[in-house]
Order: C-alpha cells, then structure tokens, then sequence
C-alpha cells in the first residue's frame, strides 16, 4: 500500500523538476545555438511543457489587457439587474410594474465606448403589449433598434448569429411566479461572481489548443525542412523546437503587437535559427533534456 504512493510521489517530483528546467532554460530560447542543437539531439517528449508555459504567458498578456473590460463588465451587470422591472407570469403571460416598452441599455456592461457605439450597443426590451404582426415586420424592428431580446407577453423573440436571424420562444409554458427585483440583483451577483472564473477557464483552453495548433503545424514545416537537413531526426523534435521557438515571439508580444504575418516571420525565423544550430552544432552544446 506504501510503494504506490511512494511512486506517486516520486513522479510528482520529477514532473515538478522538469517544469522547473524548462522554466530556467527559456531564456536560452532567444539566443543559444547550444540550447537548440540540444534540445533536437538529445530533448525529450513533444514539447508539451514548453505549450503549457506559452498558453501561461499568452494567458498573462490578456489578463493584464481584459482586466478592465472585465471588471466594467461586472459592474454593468450588477447595475443593470438592479434596473430591471419586476416579472410577473400568470396563465402563460408575463407583465411588468414598469411602463412599457421597458428598455434595458446593455452598453453599461460593454467596454468603454462612445455615444456613437453606445448608441448602437444591443437592448434587451420588455413589452408585454407588443402584437407580432409577422416575422419580417419584427425582424426589421428588432435590426433598426438594436434589439437583441424582444420580450413580449407570451414570446420571447431573440436576434443571434452573423446573420441575425430571429428566434421564437415561447413563455406559455412559463411556471406562476414573480420575477422580484432583488431576485433580479442576486442574479446579476452570481453572474458577475462567476464570470471571470469562467472566462479564464475558457481562455486557458482556447489559448492552449490555440498553441498547440500553432506548435503543431509549425512542426511539420520544421519536421520537412530540418529532416531534410538531418537536423530535426523525428516529429517530436520538430514539436519541441517549435514550441521552443514561439517562446521569444511570445514574449515579444506581451510587448508590442507584431502583426500576424511578422509573429510568423519571427517564429519561422527561430526556428530555422534552431535547424542551423543542430546541423551545425557548436563545440560544447547545452543540456536540453527537460524541454519537453
């Protein structure tokens, strides 16, 4: 009962050892032909280490540019949940204490804009005493007015996709009940509580297999030209050296915003750096072995 956990242990240590290598060895990605040479002749495993950093920093650079929009965005939420009307629903009809139409401005929970932009930010609006005519007659009102939801009293009609095509749902099957206005305000609480841990986990895995793409086709660029060269011996190593690779152009653009094509032409241009390193390999190369 000992020795499995003895083992776990000890693979948790090495893992831990190995992330730490490759955390010291980044540097060396922007510059040491020995670190390139290596990590193609001697390097282990694909890369995924180096992916993960990068998804880090990626991650980082975002945190640092949507902390704002994020934070206004919480706070729009939480102001307009206290703006909005109380919802009463009754033999599959809903109503409202407010005058109707009742509008709901959802530009206060969209990044900092101007009237012109606030003008045309999406609305959510309440009017129980809307008759739907026909599709088109809706359809056109809801494009002109900016409207993304159109609750009438028995409907609620959305406008979603590129195409901005209309959506009926029906609330006749709507339980009785009262829509309070502090049930509105914990609502808007729990949606801005639980905001950012859900946008950062989507973000985490968006970036990662974003990387990971990136990594991947990069390689059988590298995997063709450097195996050519009898520099790049197999897959795995063209994954390393182009995950090794995208770490400077990463870091780059915590800095500056390289357009797509330069980010490409700087990648591609470290790892040709790391083919040239391998096939004309120094006198003493570095040790590359955790870059994996």
């Amino acid at each position: 009962m000992v020795k499995p956990h003895a083992d776990t242990n000890h693979s948790t240590n090495f893992r831990s050892v190995a992330m730490l290598r490759i955390i010291e060895s980044l540097p060396q990605t922007f510059f040491s032909r020995p670190f390139y040479a290596a990590l193609l002749r001697r390097g282990q495993g694909i890369g995924m280490g180096l992916i993960l950093i990068l998804t880090a920093i990626d991650l980082a650079g975002a945190a640092i540019t949507g902390y704002g929009p994020m934070q206004q965005f919480k706070a729009g939420i939480a102001q307009i949940a206290a703006d909005l009307p109380e919802v009463t629903a009754q033999g599959g009809k809903i109503s409202i204490n407010q005058p109707a139409p009742f509008v709901v401005d959802l530009s206060r929970a969209l990044p900092t804009m101007d009237s012109t932009e606030a003008a045309r930010a999406p609305k959510i609006v309440f009017d129980p005493n809307y008759a739907v005519s026909d599709v088109q007659t809706v359809s056109d009102k809801m494009r002109n007015e900016n409207i993304a939801v159109l609750i009438t009293s028995e409907q609620a009609i959305v406008l979603q996709g590129r195409n901005q095509d209309i959506r009926f749902h029906s609330l006749q099957n709507m339980p009785d009940g009262v829509m309070m206005h502090e049930d509105w305000i914990k609502l808007g609480e729990k949606i801005a509580f639980w905001f950012v841990p859900v946008i950062v986990l989507l973000a985490v895995i968006f970036i990662f297999l974003v990387k990971l793409a990136g990594v991947f086709l990069l390689a059988i660029a590298a995997n063709l030209i450097g195996g050519a060269m009898k520099a790049v011996p197999d897959f795995s190593a063209a994954m390393r050296l182009a995950a090794a690779a995208a770490v400077p152009v990463t870091c780059l653009s915590l800095l500056v915003a390289p357009g797509f094509w330069l980010k490409i032409l700087i990648w591609g241009g470290y790892i040709g750096f790391g083919i040239w390193s391998a096939h004309q390999p120094p006198e003493q190369p570095a040790d590359a072995h955790s870059a994996n």
